[in-house]
């Protein structure tokens, strides 16, 4: 997608504000896009097109906010809205849905169900001023290595291949390169790691890293990832799978977690130190979707799908499920309110975030994207790094 200059130029929240005080918008609907994070055009567009109980509630004047970025940006604006426009037409197969599969931890406070309130209600949670991370330059643990993201299919397998990316990436940094078996991992959380869920989808970060203590990885050549469900066997093992040989393959590979964390409060600063010590990190986080919706969440809203932007949750947005991902960097930005983004490899395949690398969006190449500072710190449910 072509992005002008005038479009780079509304990136920053202060210029979407600027242009939308100009115009009249009132203070509710300026209070709200800054809790959700609406600090650029395309990001604005995504909300109003992704999450219409905003408008529906009182809680944005879509229309005139919507007309006043188009008088303020142009044909920057219209360019914009027909990508994020296209994207709503695309097919969205049952073999290429973008799932997810981790589960909030239960003393966690966010929960299936639970909405997010508007930070000036006295419901909302203390915290809506984020702690600055004091980052003031990019990080990137990958070093630079071409690092293609991989693809999960219709299984709830995200935890396991964000633990598997810790993994890779530090064999890699010992001058290994080497692909590694999500497959055998979800095998042994769903037969050994006693997270109580054998016959049901998803799982928790705590119990991927207790087998991976225990069980160790095989290389995916010798167990090969397999993106279609069978529900009828969640971990897609039987009698001779997996065999001898890989056990022994994977036993060699037994690693414990060197930080594990659950619920924790005001998370950004730790994992961005972790990100400094040149580990990656795994995170899960809340998935978010707009009951009056179409069904797309936060995560695969449009600007996601095109930018691999996750957006903040918005107002009156609830919790639909939990993703996890491997956070492989941070970008500094003095306008998101807690300092900047952190940088994440996904496993929805080169689909999500197709169109990076882009003009003032971080993310290295398809399939990585970015979550801000601030939903980290917010909203992170479990975190764990070798």
């Amino acid at each position: 997608m072509e992005f002008e200059s005038t479009l780079l130029r509304s990136r920053t929240y202060t210029g979407v504000l600027a242009a939308l005080q100009e115009h009249g918008i009132d203070r509710r609907s300026l209070a709200t896009l800054e809790q959700s994070g609406a600090r650029d055009t395309g990001r604005v567009l995504s909300l109003l097109r992704d999450f219409p109980g905003l408008a529906a509630n009182g809680l944005v004047d879509a229309p005139r906010v919507s007309f006043a970025l188009s008088r303020s940006f142009g044909g920057a604006y219209t360019r914009m809205n027909a990508a994020l426009a296209a994207i709503e037409l695309e097919p969205r197969r049952d073999d290429s849905r973008f799932l997810r599969g981790a589960r909030p931890p239960a003393n966690s406070p966010w929960q299936i169900g639970h909405a997010v309130p508007l930070d000036s209600d006295a419901t909302a949670t203390p915290g809506a001023v984020y702690p600055r991370v004091s980052q003031t330059t990019s990080l990137d643990v990958r070093a630079g290595l071409p690092w293609p993201v991989r693809y999960q299919g219709n299984r709830g397998t995200c935890v396991a291949f964000a633990v598997a990316a810790l993994v890779e990436l530090e064999r890699c940094r010992r001058g290994e390169r080497i692909d590694l078996s999500e497959q055998f991992l979800y095998w042994a959380i769903k037969t050994h790691g006693d997270d109580g869920l054998p016959d049901q989808d998803g799982t928790w970060l705590q119990f991927a890293l207790a087998v991976l203590a225990s069980h160790g990885i095989a290389e995916e050549a010798l167990w090969e990832y397999e993106q279609q469900l069978d529900p009828d066997n969640i971990s897609h093992g039987g009698p001779d799978r997996p065999s001898a040989a890989v056990l022994q393959d994977a036993l060699a590979r037994a690693v414990d977690a060197g930080v594990h964390v659950d619920a924790p409060v005001a998370a950004a600063v730790p994992v961005l130190e972790l990100l400094r010590q040149g580990r990656a990190v795994a995170v899960s986080l809340p998935v978010f979707v707009d009951p009056m919706g179409r069904g797309r969440s936060n995560w695969d809203a449009a600007i996601a799908v095109n930018l691999g932007q996750v957006l903040d949750p918005p107002p009156t947005a609830v919790m639909d499920g939990a993703h996890a991902v491997c956070l492989t960097g941070f970008a500094a930005d003095p306008d998101e309110p807690a300092g900047g983004y952190f940088i994440l490899r996904n496993s929805w395949s080169e689909r999500w975030g197709a169109n990076l690398p882009a003009p003032g969006v971080h993310g290295p190449q398809p399939g990585y994207g970015q979550v801000s500072a601030s939903y980290v710190d917010r909203y992170l449910l479990e975190y764990a790094a070798l």
